[in-house]
């Protein structure tokens, strides 16, 4: 990803899994991630399956994988390593 804009060539680098707006549900999408929204309880990646850029909330990922290691993160995790807000 360079000058925050995605290239075919990048591809995704995190397996996203997020709790859905169904009770007890979730989802999968992989995504690239550009870094934090304007509200640092949010960050902005960019999402394979819509192909279009996406807000998530730190609070509903239930992990995120980074794909190129295998390392799994929380949301909460991942918003310490991006230097969001609690």
């Amino acid at each position: 990803m360079a000058d925050g804009q995605v290239y075919e060539e990048d591809g995704p680098n995190f397996q996203l899994e997020y709790l859905s707006d169904l009770p007890g549900g979730t989802y999968s999408r992989r995504i690239a991630i550009f870094g934090l929204a304007e509200r640092k309880d949010l960050f902005e990646a960019w999402c394979f399956v819509y192909n279009a850029k996406r807000t998530y909330a730190f609070s509903k990922v239930v992990s995120l994988e980074e794909l190129a290691t295998g390392k799994r993160y929380s949301g909460e995790e991942m918003r310490t390593a991006m230097g969001g807000e609690q």
